[in-house]
């Protein structure tokens, strides 16, 4: 089933809103000492990043804001994220969080060192699900 172009239209204009109604989060991302950052979990836009996870992808995060980080997705990130259905994440609220194990990868313009991830839900004001990633560990 193909979703017709006004209709994926709404939902970017909605999503790209996102940020502005979610202040207090965004603030509380982009305050937090741990690498941390926050992407809308359909298509995975940067809605905020800590200093930290900025200092880890060695690229400041307002490059990047309001665009899909999916064209850096990792093999393992791509594993993790074709599993989810297995866990339940599209079909619950509030499913368990993921951890995802990373193998350090130098993309195109992002670095995403080794470590251990973990993916929450979370719901911004306007009924948008995002998704929180923590970098609980980093093997350097």
């Amino acid at each position: 089933m193909s979703v017709p172009p006004q209709v994926m239209d709404y939902l970017l204009q909605t999503l790209s809103q996102a940020p502005a109604h979610d202040a207090a989060l965004r603030r509380l991302v982009e305050c937090c000492t741990q690498p941390v950052h926050l992407v809308t979990d359909i298509d995975h836009r940067l809605l905020a990043a800590s200093a930290s996870r900025e200092h880890m992808w060695g690229i400041d995060a307002s490059d990047l804001l309001h665009t899909s980080l999916w064209k850096f997705a990792t093999e393992d990130i791509v594993r993790a994220e074709s599993s989810l259905h297995y866990h339940g994440w599209w079909e619950q609220e509030a499913p368990e969080p993921v951890v995802v194990e990373l193998k350090a990868t130098q993309t195109a313009g992002l670095h995403i060192p080794c470590g251990t991830m973990v993916w929450e839900r979370v719901w911004l004001s306007n009924g948008t699900p995002a998704r929180l990633c923590t970098t609980l560990r980093s093997h350097a």
